[in-house]
């Protein structure tokens, strides 16, 4: 008995010895960090001095492209993860815009929540909305009369029961369009006689509204306008120049410059409907034309004859004036889908 018990105390004597030859001696040592990565859709962030934007469906983010990113963990308003980080990209990777924001995944059970709302470009100056109802909330101005760019926001939520592996792969980030995007056309249907298009514009239509993005308590995404303010002063208005196609012979036709982004909202509401006006000059005259302010309500679509009642996020509206000399105007519109196909770009991630 005794022979047996000096044999395991010299066991156990000799695998301290080796052990402490590793250093393994003590407390275990912490697990490596696991960084908060992040991948992101490809739609571009479509802006230029004109607030016009063509081609207008995605292809593929550019450098200096960026967005701004909330997260909070477990519903914790008062310590939240993310609240605005700037995420850049620089034509071949995405990083943080400030290193010292960067965070690791802290997860400690299966019931622990992450809840991330993104917003791009970062420059439309996206705020958390604390207290709002829902798991997250994050609100972006955007005024028509000096924002250009193609709002976008994304939301995604991830629990600690998606698996050892999912818990910190990177966080997709899927960008939605926002705004709606419009752009006129012009047709010459008369029988002889040119005309030029002076401009066109849109008047009685939303130039002020918040975008409010939340991620609801279902965990599922809610994206709406609020707090809207309509003016009757013209907006997005186009002066087109004289070119191969203005002025506009019989037969031709002057296709927009480009489409004009716009908030979305209801087209048959308010005491004064939103309208397109136009000015155009017959040749023969020489004297500009202006008709009476067309009300968008009552420009009926080319698929169905149905009128076209609201402007919605992520479509895009083409307006097409023809213009008979001796005839009068009529407008049409035809509707498209601005992303037909919903763009995601994996393994692009962001470094600690």
């Amino acid at each position: 008995m005794k022979n047996v018990i000096i044999r395991i105390a010299a066991i156990f004597a000799g695998a301290v010895l080796v052990t402490g030859c590793f250093g393994e001696i003590g407390p275990r040592p912490a697990p490596a960090a696991s960084p908060i990565r992040f991948e992101a859709g490809t739609s571009p962030l479509l802006q230029d001095d004109d607030t016009r934007v063509t081609p207008l469906h995605p292809a593929y983010f550019e450098a200096t492209d960026d967005f701004s990113v909330f997260s909070l963990y477990n519903n914790q308003e008062a310590d939240p993860v993310f609240d605005g980080a700037v995420i850049t990209y620089n034509g071949t990777a995405w990083n943080y815009a400030n290193l010292s924001e960067a965070k690791d995944w802290a997860w400690n059970q299966n019931e622990d929540r992450y809840d991330f709302v993104a917003v791009s470009p970062a420059s439309a100056g996206a705020t958390r909305l604390v207290g709002a109802p829902g798991r997250l909330t994050v609100t972006a101005d955007y005024d028509l009369t000096a924002d250009g760019h193609d709002l976008m926001a994304a939301a995604y939520s991830r629990t600690g029961e998606s698996g050892l592996v999912i818990r910190t792969a990177p966080v997709p980030m899927t960008f939605k369009h926002m705004l709606s995007a419009v752009r006129v056309d012009f047709h010459n249907i008369s029988g002889e006689g040119n005309f030029t298009v002076n401009s066109y514009c849109f008047k009685n239509i939303v130039n002020r509204s918040t975008l409010k993005a939340t991620l609801t308590s279902a965990s599922k995404e809610s994206f709406v306008w609020i707090n809207s303010e309509s003016s009757t002063a013209a907006v997005r208005q186009e002066n087109p120049a004289a070119g191969a196609h203005n002025p506009v012979a019989p037969g031709d036709s002057l296709i927009g410059a480009g489409f004009n982004l716009v908030i979305p909202q209801r087209l048959d509401a308010g005491v004064n409907l939103p309208a397109l006006e136009i000015t155009y000059t017959p040749a023969s005259t020489g004297v500009p034309v202006t008709p009476p302010l067309i009300p968008l309500e009552e420009i009926l679509r080319f698929a169905d004859d149905q009128p076209i009642l609201e402007w919605n996020m992520g479509v895009a509206y083409v307006y097409k004036v023809f213009i008979r000399l001796d005839g009068g105007v009529e407008v049409r519109v035809v509707t498209t889908e601005w992303d037909e196909v919903v763009y995601e770009t994996p393994g692009i991630m962001i470094p600690a």
